[in-house]
């Protein structure tokens, strides 16, 4: 190859560089992405809670159990929709799960929505939009977790369990390949 011919092809690249043509294709596109929590990621915060996993399921098995779970939710993102997915044939109980994130070291919680399960006769799932104010999803600041506070369903012959929480979420953007924060 000729040194001109040389400079020519480092001339469209860089440009081509510049323009982003080569990092567009680099980097993810933006848009849906979904995270699931399933129901055995539900820990009971008090080790006398009777509870049984079962499948992908959490149950009580008798009283009242309160459980919390992590949430991994991806930097930058901006929450949709989070959606409770469940089985509940219980007519006289229900049960709530509320989703927090925690500011730093601080213990200051902030609640971004709750659900609850309501008489179904069978298998549901609850849509609920985060609060708009805390929908942008911010790791540097804060941490994520889910509540749950399930009781034990009235009768043998009755069900309530949560199967899991599904986060819908999606970028306006390209998504970085690398953190800023990457070694």
């Amino acid at each position: 190859m000729t040194r001109r011919r040389i400079a020519w092809i480092a001339l469209v690249a860089f440009v081509l560089l510049v323009a982003g043509v080569g990092l567009a294709a680099a980097a993810p596109r933006g848009g849906p992405g979904y995270v699931s929590v399933p129901g055995p990621a539900f820990q009971p915060k008090f080790p006398s809670t009777a509870f049984e996993y079962f499948g992908m399921q959490v149950r009580t098995t008798s009283g009242t159990g309160y459980y919390v779970a992590p949430v991994s939710l991806p930097h930058g993102a901006t929450l949709n929709e989070v959606t409770i997915l469940g089985y509940d044939s219980s007519p006289a109980q229900s049960f709530e799960v509320i989703v927090y994130r925690a500011h730093g070291g601080r213990g200051f919680l902030e609640e971004i929505c709750r659900a609850k399960s309501a008489y179904w006769g069978g298998d549901f799932e609850v849509n609920v939009a985060p609060e708009a104010q805390r929908a942008l999803v911010d790791n540097d600041t804060y941490g994520y977790f889910i509540t749950l506070e399930l009781p034990a369903p009235a009768t043998t012959q009755q069900g309530l369990a949560l199967t899991r929480v599904r986060f819908g979420y999606s970028y306006p953007s390209n998504v970085p390949l690398l953190s800023r924060n990457a070694p």
